[in-house]
């Protein structure tokens, strides 16, 4: 696959995985639990606690979309040549 192919695939799973995950960690997130994980990601209080854990949880998500998209295509793959098979 060329990179403009590759391109076209991973942007809009960067960006489902970017909306829908920080929304929905955030959402069920107790304000406790919320207060320790944005101390641990904000450094120490070097960055801001809020900005600190959505910058981290849109990482996360990015990873994830990098592993999500050849997981999902060679698990097509296989279902699609044992059908064939």
């Amino acid at each position: 696959m060329n990179k403009k192919k590759i391109f076209i695939v991973y942007l809009p799973v960067s960006l489902v995985f970017f909306m829908i995950l920080p929304g929905a960690i955030l959402r069920d997130m107790p304000p406790e639990r919320f207060a320790s994980f944005s101390h641990i990601t904000s450094l120490g209080g070097i960055l801001n606690p809020i900005a600190s854990v959505l910058l981290f949880l849109a990482i996360v998500s990015v990873i994830l979309s990098i592993i999500a998209v050849p997981l999902i295509g060679r698990c097509a793959r296989a279902i699609i040549n044992r059908s064939k098979a």
